[in-house]
C-alpha cells in the first residue's frame, strides 16, 4: 500500500506538471489568436480572463493524454535514474505490479477526461462560440445575435426545426414540429412563427397544425400553443453549434439523439462512442511508456524506447482522429470509429509491455 501511494503521488504530480504546462501554452496561443475578438464584444479584462476560464475544459480535455503520456515518461524515467526502479525489482516487484499500482490513478484521471468530455465541454463551447461572434458577424445574422441556419434537434417522437436562434436557447424563429409515430412515420406537422421556452414547455405562437395521416388533412390555425417537455435551451443552442459534442443524456431520454442541421446524426454518435472509451486513454499511455522503468543511473534506457513510447502514444491519437474523422465523415459505423482505436492500441500496449517484461 505504501509503494502504491508513492508511486501514484509520483506519477500524479508529473502528469499535472505536463499537464498545467501544455494548458497553459494552449491558453497562450488561443488569446493571442482571439484576444482582439473577444475585447471587441465586451471591452473588459475581466471578460478576457472570463473568456479563458471557459476555454479551459476544452483545452484540458485536449491535453489530457498527452500530458498522460510526457508525464508518465518523465516519472518512470527519473525512478529509473534514481535505481528506484532497480530496488524494486530487486525486492521481486516486476513491472507487471507497478502498472497494476498506477492503474487506479490512470482510471481516475480516465474518468476526469470523461467528465470534461460529456458533461462540461458541450456547454463551455457552446458558450466560447457565443463570444467569439464578432458584432459584424451579428448584424449579418438576425441583428441580435441569433445564430441563423437550418437546425434540427430530435427529441423522442418529436423532430424540432428551427431558423435561427437566441443567445440564451430560449427563443427560435421560423419552427416547424414534426411528430412521429412508433415506426418512425410522420403523423403530423406542426408550424409556428416563433417559440418561447417557459416552465418546463414551449409556447409556439401563429400556429398552424396539420394532420398528415388523414385522407383529406385540414390544418388547424392558434394564436398559441404550449407544447410540453421538449429540448432544454443548452441542448438547443448545442444544435445550433456546428462543432459542439455530444452528450451523455440527450434530451427525451438516452435512446434520443441530437444533431444539427450542419452536421450527420453520424458526426455525434461517432464523438459519443468516442467518449465512452476516454477513461481507457490515459491507461494505454501509462502502458506505452512503462519500457522506460527499464533505465538506470548508469545506463538510461535507451532512445529508441523512449521514441517507442512517443510513437505507440501518439500514434494512437493520429489513428483516433483518422477514426474519428472516417466515422464522422459516415465512411466508417461510428461505433467502430469510435471504439475500435482504443480496444487496438489497449491491446498493442499490452502486448509490449509483455515483451519488454519478458
Amino acid at each position: 500500500m505504501t509503494l502504491s501511494r508513492y508511486l501514484t503521488r509520483a506519477f500524479l504530480a508529473a502528469i499535472l506538471s505536463a499537464l498545467v504546462a501544455l494548458i497553459a501554452l494552449a491558453e497562450l496561443l488561443d488569446l493571442l489568436d482571439n484576444a482582439n475578438t473577444v475585447l471587441s464584444r465586451n471591452e473588459s479584462i475581466l471578460d478576457l480572463v472570463h473568456y479563458a476560464l471557459l476555454i479551459m475544459p476544452s483545452i484540458a480535455a485536449s491535453a489530457i493524454p498527452a500530458a498522460t503520456l510526457i508525464g508518465t515518461m518523465a516519472a518512470f524515467a527519473g525512478l529509473a535514474g534514481h535505481n528506484e526502479i532497480i530496488a524494486m525489482r530487486a525486492a521481486g516487484i516486476t513491472l507487471y505490479r507497478i502498472v497494476a499500482a498506477l492503474a487506479p490513478a490512470a482510471l481516475f484521471i480516465g474518468l476526469v477526461y470523461f467528465v470534461l468530455l460529456v458533461l462540461v465541454t458541450p456547454n463551455t463551447e457552446v458558450a466560447v462560440h457565443g463570444w467569439l461572434v464578432t458584432p459584424d458577424e451579428e448584424t449579418e445574422t438576425a441583428g441580435d445575435g441569433m445564430p441563423q441556419g437550418n437546425f434540427w434537434v430530435s427529441s423522442g417522437p418529436n423532430v424540432l426545426s428551427f431558423d435561427s436562434v437566441s443567445e440564451d436557447g430560449t427563443q427560435l424563429q421560423k419552427v416547424s414540429l414534426y411528430r412521429l409515430d412508433n415506426d418512425g412515420r410522420l403523423v403530423e406537422r406542426t408550424t409556428a412563427a416563433q417559440a418561447v421556452r417557459l416552465d418546463g414547455f414551449w409556447r409556439l405562437d401563429a400556429v398552424v397544425r396539420t394532420s398528415v395521416g388523414e385522407p383529406e388533412p385540414r390544418p388547424e390555425t392558434f394564436d398559441t400553443l404550449e407544447v410540453p417537455g421538449g429540448p432544454r435551451p443548452a441542448e438547443v443552442l448545442a444544435a445550433a453549434v456546428p462543432t459542439a459534442r455530444a452528450r451523455l443524456v440527450q434530451p427525451g431520454g438516452l435512446n434520443a439523439e441530437v444533431w444539427s442541421g450542419a452536421n450527420s446524426p453520424s458526426f455525434y454518435l461517432t464523438s459519443f462512442y468516442q467518449a465512452i472509451a476516454a477513461p481507457l486513454v490515459p491507461l494505454i499511455m501509462v502502458l506505452a511508456a512503462a519500457p522506460l522503468a527499464f533505465g538506470t543511473s548508469r545506463h538510461p534506457a535507451q532512445g529508441t524506447t523512449a521514441l517507442a513510447a512517443l510513437a505507440l502514444g501518439f500514434g494512437f491519437l493520429l489513428v483516433n482522429g483518422i477514426f474519428r474523422s472516417l466515422g464522422q465523415a459516415d465512411a466508417l459505423p461510428p461505433i467502430l470509429a469510435g471504439l475500435a482505436p482504443t480496444a487496438i492500441f489497449l491491446l498493442l500496449s499490452l502486448s509490449v509491455l509483455i515483451h519488454s517484461e519478458g
